[in-house]
């Protein structure tokens, strides 16, 4: 008989300082940790699934998601804890039938001389102000993608369901590419998350048409409240 239980467990507390990695950390470790762990798996568990689960900040969630795109050959879900809302664990990934939402995209121009888009997908809270609040002088994009839903702004957050958020990691990838065609840029995508960790996990199994993508860590009440996080490469 099988026992069920955990097969692998990382952990990466020290190597981060509360909510932010100490310096270097995202370059010289985390991230060629998580591209050892996936290249281990490609050879021992190709075409099966991994299904991944704890407490992680939403870059490491995103990070990890690249490693599982869909040319890697192991397909990889989410366990989100629903606990918040009533529930237990519900299996997260893009394989789940789509449900609809009522979550729709935000096309805005910003400067015509720089290269960059700004991702924003705001569902546990509104993003925007805190963006706009961390650039005050030197708003670096050429254009923003706000992924939303009234609800979020008039009630604080919105809840998810699996399908639901299979669509909204869709709207938000596939908006980011019309926007990189409208707009012709190809530079780097910053991404500004207030999601579950589920769906910044396959936001993140969306982004091999990408170049780079500079995530940000949340941090409530600092200013500026995002900071620079980890750079990934899902197109390398």
């Amino acid at each position: 008989m099988k026992k069920i239980g955990w097969t692998l467990a990382l952990d990466l507390t020290h190597r981060f300082d509360g909510r932010t990695a100490k310096a270097g950390a995202w370059e010289k470790h985390i991230l060629p940790g998580l591209r050892s762990l996936r290249i281990a798996l490609q050879k021992r568990m190709a075409g099966r699934e991994v299904r991944c689960s704890g407490q992680l900040c939403l870059p490491a969630a995103v990070a990890l998601g690249t490693e599982f795109l869909s040319a890697s050959g192991v397909r990889g879900s989410w366990l989100q804890d629903t606990t918040t809302f009533g529930g237990s664990q519900e299996l997260w990934g893009l394989h789940v039938p789509t449900a609809h939402t009522s979550f729709s995209p935000q096309l805005t121009a910003a400067r015509p001389d720089e290269t960059s888009l700004a991702l924003m997908v705001s569902v546990t809270h509104d993003v925007v102000d805190d963006v706009r609040s961390s650039f005050p002088s030197d708003f670096p994009f050429r254009a923003l993608v706000h992924i939303h839903d009234p609800r979020v702004r008039q009630k604080g957050r919105v809840q998810l369901s699996a399908g639901e958020a299979v669509e909204v990691a869709h709207l938000a990838v596939n908006s980011l590419r019309r926007a990189s065609t409208t707009y012709k840029v190809r530079g780097t995508v910053h991404l500004f998350l207030a999601v579950p960790a589920g769906l910044a996990f396959m936001i993140g199994q969306l982004l091999n048409a990408f170049g780079a993508v500079q995530t940000y860590e949340h941090l409530p009440g600092q200013h500026p409240c995002y900071v620079p996080a980890a750079v990934l490469r899902p197109a390398s």
